[in-house]
């Protein structure tokens, strides 16, 4: 749909200075005798701010409001260097208007129209434009904005009634020949304070050429009987046309018309947007009435000669929006003055309210719980919870139940919600004291859509034995009090539609705890949780205590990623050195369907929906080999992961830092306790994880400080080579030499549109391997994955399976490992990724599934040679020769099929060159790069082979 702008949430004009080329239309341009033909009397539409929230703040209020931000475009707002909303979330840009997704809701706004609507309520300093202190409490206006919300995908604007200016509202702001009062400043009115100046010295000008027609006397009219005053009263509520009227039939009232000091009650009381006129000293006598009629001219929305923009801009403000934002505002301002903050909160802070189901309620109501008036009065207090269960036991409410302490708002009951529920009590013992809950959730189908409901609530106690409420089968959310904190009360977000949305704690520090003697085991409760695991949903399991956790990586495909219900999955290689020693290998599929590691003696742990195609890295862990880096790139997505031992070993799936930055993570020092920690672990986030479209949005490094047991493997970073050069995979071997031809090596200019490139193939190899050919071997296994270039054979993997020592396999790429089929293509293969792209056979597809293993057993006999078909290059496009299949011949002359790209025949052209094996010539030297489908997640193929060497 390309791009779009966003609109002010206040008068839904436009937050940046809108285009339009002399060349245009005239109904489509602005009047250049309106509108300055250098525009800057639009400048004032880019003073922009942006308000939003927090929800992990833990101040109880989480309502930032940004400085000066300049519109981009789909909802995106560049803030100035320097501003401390770019600090508080590490970004240079915000999103407005989206409702869903991992950014903070926020919304943008004219500082004008804010300043207009602290006019418009009548708050703030007589020089609000000027001070800044415009009166408006930033935590109810956002709660406004908030309940206003459009909470589609596209938003552009609140869900509001903006009148006359909701035309102009298009996926780019529309501009019309007659609307420049849209665009000018309700407040920076220069012609109008032209105006106002004139008002004391108008009868000196000119007689005013304004009269009514006189009414007729009737002695019997009631109205002639009636004081002026009252007369004047009755006459101030009436609209023009009905005052005209009245003027032309009513001789009685006709004389107030006479009165300038009446024009200017009138004028008061119909211009309230008129502010200005309020300090105007009435100095003049029969001019107010004139000044009601230019006002009235000047401000009207229809084209006038009349007419000032700006005023008429603030008029439709004021009557159209205003009311529509102060109404919720002014309700919100006086429940608040009956709420006093209770000692117990003055000074509390928040564990940051966490949002637990989706898809959210639009409207919400935040209720705070306190356990006592006063921190003393924790001493006796009855600590009772209520959870409310519906009918399918999902968990819809959860309040502190009624007692001598109260809540800021009247606490849930069973007929406050649009469902039936039942109720389960959670009494704290009066000996203990609440620490922290972990929220347990689960996806639930819906049909084409997905929620996330509350299945089990867990509540954890200082020295008691956890109480837990429903479920624990789900995933894991952990809200508990800081560190060197007591709570004393709870916040959540509720309504009567969704129920239970939002939760945190609220605290308070431990030292006012003292002398309490319910608080004096609450610190053991420490050491049963990892604090730190509190900042992610976790799926199934949460990481154990002593494990730090980095910050998560995701790319800007992962905008939508909401980070409270993406459950992130813990992979613990060990958190001991026994554990660490007992591992034997770590694998990851090579489409990042999942990653596993297996042990000595000990169940394999895995994370991820599918370990189809597995590729392997042996690990010696009794032999003191560990893990001591993971390297990260990440682009749209996680595309690249690349494991690192101390041993100089890696396993490398995806992109390298040869063709992107990598992000590395490994042990480091802390700079508190100058020790250094452990690669213990990874973590990642799968979106749409039950279809085959299941994609890696999030990655993430698991670190202890301290190992139990004697710790017996090096953990330094081992010296690689160069980023610029190929990584050997899994190293680089010794003894060895690479001879002869690159077989498989070419270079073709490709099209790009009106532009082309050439790509060289080893370039777009960044990792290369070798595999020995000169030991006997009972097997060799050859997977192939579906073709996307003509002519180019989808080697994906070698396996040799030796027949010496102890049966060693040795693996170039991934091993498959068949699995139920999640979707098929109605022809019972599995779904895959080449379905999207342009370089695919639809016959190859029909016929077999992704991977295809082929097995050719030679019983204990070496190979002989290895035949090699090359496809040539045309001489205009490129230079050398495509690798298109491979055939193995055994010592005895037997020969393997030939592995080729689809619809292969060797009577096709092919350039066949040969490898023979000798007692000097040993092996084969791969060259590996991905394939070019242009899909999410590409397949590893050997592109070219190189014969090696001993070295003598």
């Amino acid at each position: 749909m390309g791009g779009a702008e966003v609109y002010c949430a206040i008068c839904g004009g436009p937050v940046s200075v809108p285009f339009w080329e002399d060349g245009d239309e005239e109904e489509y341009t602005y009047d250049l005798t309106v509108v300055q033909e250098d525009r800057l009397d639009l400048e004032w539409l880019k003073d922009v701010r942006v308000i939003g929230e927090d929800p992990a703040s833990t101040g109880l209020s989480r309502i930032w409001v940004s400085g000066v931000a300049s519109h981009d475009e789909h909802g995106y707002f560049y803030l100035e260097e320097g501003d401390p909303v770019m600090e508080l979330f590490g970004e240079e840009s915000l999103r407005t208007y989206a409702y869903k997704g991992h950014h903070s809701f926020a919304l943008p706004y004219h500082q004008t129209c804010r300043t207009l609507l602290s006019k418009y309520l009548n708050v703030g300093s007589d020089d609000t434009e000027n001070d800044g202190s415009d009166g408006i409490d930033n935590d109810m206006f956002f709660q406004v904005l908030r309940q206003l919300a459009d909470t589609s995908e596209y938003a552009q604007a609140l869900k509001l009634d903006y009148g006359s200016v909701s035309k102009n509202q298009e996926q780019y702001w529309c501009v019309s020949r007659g609307d420049e009062h849209f665009v000018h400043s309700p407040l920076d009115i220069p012609r109008l304070e032209r105006y106002l100046v004139r008002i004391p010295w108008m009868e000196h000008e000119r007689p005013m050429h304004y009269a009514l027609p006189r009414g007729q006397y009737d002695a019997s009219d009631p109205i002639s009987t009636l004081p002026m005053e009252l007369r004047w009263s009755i006459l101030l509520h009436l609209d023009m046309p009905s005052l005209m009227y009245l003027f032309q039939t009513c001789r009685a009232l006709y004389a107030t018309q006479r009165s300038s000091s009446w024009w200017r009650r009138k004028l008061l009381a119909d211009m309230p947007w008129l502010f200005e006129v309020s300090s105007i000293e009435a100095v003049v006598t029969e001019e107010w009435a004139r000044v009601y009629k230019d006002m009235w001219l000047a401000s009207r929305y229809t084209p006038s000669a009349h007419k000032i923009t700006g005023l008429a801009n603030r008029r439709r403000i004021w009557e159209e929006i205003l009311p529509q934002i102060a109404g919720p505002y002014e309700k919100l301002q006086k429940e608040s003055a009956r709420t006093d903050l209770p000692d117990i909160l003055k000074g509390a802070s928040s564990t940051g309210l966490r949002r637990l189901i989706s898809p959210e309620p639009e409207v919400n109501s935040s209720f705070r719980y306190y356990f006592a008036q006063s921190i003393a009065g924790l001493r006796d207090a009855h600590i009772e919870f209520h959870v409310h269960l519906d009918q399918e036991q999902f968990i819809r409410g959860l309040h502190f139940a009624e007692g001598p302490q109260r809540s800021e708002q009247s606490a849930p009951t069973q007929d406050a919600f649009d469902f039936p529920t039942t109720v389960e009590s959670v009494q704290v013992p009066a000996n203990d004291y609440l620490t922290g809950i972990i929220v347990t959730s689960r996806e639930i189908p819906e049909g084409e859509e997905r929620s996330r409901k509350i299945v089990g609530l867990e509540f954890l106690l200082g020295s008691s034995t956890s109480q837990q409420v429903g479920s624990t089968d789900g995933d894991r959310r952990l809200i508990h009090v800081s560190k060197d904190h007591f709570a004393v009360g709870i916040e959540t977000f509720s309504s009567s539609e969704g129920g239970l949305s939002r939760l945190s704690l609220l605290q308070q520090p431990a030292l006012l705890s003292r002398g309490i003697d319910r608080f004096s085991s609450q610190g053991s409760t420490l050491d049963h949780v990892n604090l730190e695991a509190a900042k992610y949903l976790w799926r199934k399991q949460i990481p154990p205590p002593g494990v730090q956790i980095s910050e998560h990586h995701s790319g800007y495909w992962s905008y939508a990623m909401e980070k409270d219900l993406s459950p992130m999955e813990p992979l613990i290689f060990g958190t001991t050195d026994a554990e660490l020693a007992d591992i034997t290998a770590i694998s990851i599929d090579v489409l990042f369907g999942g990653i596993e590691v297996r042990y000595g003696s000990r169940p394999s742990r895995s994370i991820g929906p599918r370990n189809l195609a597995m590729k392997t890295l042996a690990i010696d862990g009794q032999g003191g080999e560990r893990v001591v880096a993971l390297k990260y790139v990440v682009t749209y997505i996680p595309m690249g992961i690349r494991i690192v031992t101390n041993y100089g070993r890696q396993l490398v799936v995806g992109q390298t830092s040869r063709r992107q930055e990598e992000l590395m993570q490994y042990p480091h020092q802390d700079p508190d306790t100058r020790q250094f920690t452990h690669l213990v672990g990874m973590y990642g986030y799968w979106s749409s994880r039950d279809t085959p479209k299941s994609r890696l949005e999030a990655v993430g490094c698991l670190f202890a400080a301290e190992l139990g047991g004697q710790h017996q493997g090096a953990t330094e970073m081992p010296e690689l080579a160069s980023g610029q050069s190929p990584l050997w995979e899994p190293s680089a071997p010794s003894g060895v030499r690479e001879v002869g031809p690159i077989l498989g090596d070419f270079s073709v200019k490709e099209s790009l549109g009106i532009n082309s490139r050439t790509l060289e193939v080893l370039d777009h190899c960044p990792t290369v391997s070798w595999i020995d050919c000169s030991r006997p071997l009972l097997e060799v296994r050859v997977t192939l994955c579906h073709s996307f270039e003509e002519r180019q054979v989808p080697l994906s993997a070698i396996t040799f399976k030796y027949a010496d020592g102890a049966k060693e396999e040795v693996n170039i790429g991934p091993e498959i490992h068949p699995q139920s089929p999640i979707d098929t293509q109605g022809d019972g293969n599995d779904w895959c990724w080449c379905t999207l792209s342009g370089r695919k056979t639809k016959d190859e597809l029909s016929v077999h599934p992704h991977y295809k293993q082929h097995v050719w057993e030679l019983r204990d006999k070496r190979l002989q040679s290895v035949r090699v078909f090359l496809s040539p290059i045309d001489e205009e496009v490129g230079r050398g020769s495509r690798l298109a299949g491979i055939q193995f011949i055994a010592e005895d002359g037997s020969e393997s099929p030939k592995w080729s790209h689809w619809n292969f025949s060797s009577d096709d052209g092919y350039v066949i060159e040969s490898i023979a094996f000798t007692d000097e010539r040993i092996g084969l030297k791969l060259f590996m790069g991905e394939t070019r489908r242009s899909v999410t997640y590409e397949d590893t193929i050997v592109y070219a082979l190189q014969a090696m060497e001993r070295l003598v």
